[in-house]
């Protein structure tokens, strides 16, 4: 799934189990984003405990829904290429397959 961090082209994968949008530092730098000055956090990944950094993301772009300030955790040695798509973006959306796209909806506006 293609999107948008501050303007950014991403790869996506959705991750509803995912608290936030996970990305890891090699995709976070690319990005611009000055993560080493959010909080250390411990990460729960595909391949253990971790450690990452909290931070904020000033907009996150999926299709036509944006949101902004959104909570993200920058994985340290975890690298996939793509960014997970968490609940920090995705609460309060609905997902569905049509014409087999996956097509995310606000449930309000």
């Amino acid at each position: 799934m293609r999107g948008r961090i501050g303007g950014s082209a991403v790869t996506f994968r959705l991750a509803p189990e995912a608290d936030t949008v996970v990305l890891g530092e090699r995709e976070a730098t690319r990005l611009g984003l000055v993560y080493a000055r959010g909080r250390l956090v411990r990460h729960q990944g595909t391949t253990g405990v971790g450690l990452g950094y909290a931070v904020e993301l000033d907009s996150v772009q999926v299709g036509g829904i944006v949101r902004e300030r959104v909570a993200a955790v920058v994985v340290i040695g975890e690298e996939t290429g793509e960014v997970l798509l968490g609940q920090s973006f995705l609460r309060g959306l609905t997902r569905c397959r049509a014409a087999g796209a996956i097509v995310l909806r606000a449930l309000y506006r």
